[in-house]
């Protein structure tokens, strides 16, 4: 069995009320770089950086918005959960 392809690294999921801390977060994560330790340690190859990271008010394009958030959160290795 295959491994998924992903286009992001996670979904952050939040509420309206929220948004401050969602845009805080994935500017926090997509900044962040994994340490080299980190890296050459993991079984698996780790990116150098968490990117991209998936915020509907950054990323989710135009069209029927319930198949739209599926598809992005199916395209995503994680999900935050705000």
């Amino acid at each position: 069995m295959d491994a998924p392809n992903y286009i992001y690294y996670a979904f952050i999921s939040h509420s309206h009320r929220d948004a401050k801390w969602a845009r805080w977060i994935q500017k926090a994560l997509e900044r962040y770089r994994l340490p080299s330790a980190i890296r050459k340690k993991s079984q698996k190859p780790l990116p150098k950086k968490l990117v991209p990271i998936f915020r509907d008010e950054t990323d989710l394009g135009a069209g029927k918005l319930l198949e739209n958030i599926h598809r992005e959160l199916a395209a995503s290795r994680y999900l935050i959960v705000i």
